[in-house]
């Protein structure tokens, strides 16, 4: 084996492992009550009249939080 080949990126073997350590507690994490809240959506009723009912609400979420009802399922 080349070590030259390797040794330019030995920089990012810190960045690799503090990864490993951020997606390790990651998964320990539970879920919130937001995480929660935004699952039950897609489940309980039409997506869309979610996102018009909260643009009554909140209008500059309404992005994000059609956004987090359209993916939170896939988790």
């Amino acid at each position: 084996m080349n070590i030259k080949k390797y040794k330019n990126y030995l920089f990012l073997l810190p960045f690799i492992f503090l990864f490993l350590i951020l997606l390790n507690w990651h998964h320990s994490i539970g879920l919130s009550i937001d995480d929660l809240f935004f699952y039950t959506i897609p489940q309980e009723t039409n997506i869309m009249s979610f996102v018009i009912e909260r643009y009554d609400i909140w209008s500059s979420r309404i992005l994000i939080e059609y956004i987090l009802c359209q993916n939170y399922p896939l988790v």
